[in-house]
């Protein structure tokens, strides 16, 4: 069973945060700057939605979400991350897939 990080549990509470109350945070701006696709986040909150009972909560609440932070350390090591969470959710695959090749070379 695949778990999430404590690190990508707090980034993915504020990427909710920011798309769930329509504004622009921490979260948004790194996909944007390293050119991937929200949708690639779909992995990270069914871990979310599944495992963690406050996922709701933290959307509305600010004072919930804890301090921001990027667990990855590059683009690569994120898209590795997410190709290991399709293994658990293979069903999200048509989602995420088209958004995985993007800029990837062999």
């Amino acid at each position: 069973m695949i778990a999430l990080t404590e690190g990508e549990q707090a980034f993915l509470s504020h990427f909710n945060a920011e798309t769930f109350n329509q504004r622009l945070g921490p979260g948004i701006s790194w996909l944007d700057s390293h050119d991937l696709d929200w949708a690639l986040m779909a992995g990270f909150q069914r871990w979310a939605a599944t495992h963690d009972p406050a996922f709701m909560e933290k959307i509305d609440d600010e004072e919930l979400l804890p301090p921001f932070e990027v667990p990855w350390f590059s683009r690569e090591e994120f898209l590795t991350r997410v190709q290991e969470l399709l293994e658990v959710y293979p069903d999200l695959r048509p989602l995420i897939l088209p958004y995985l090749r993007v800029g990837i070379t062999a």
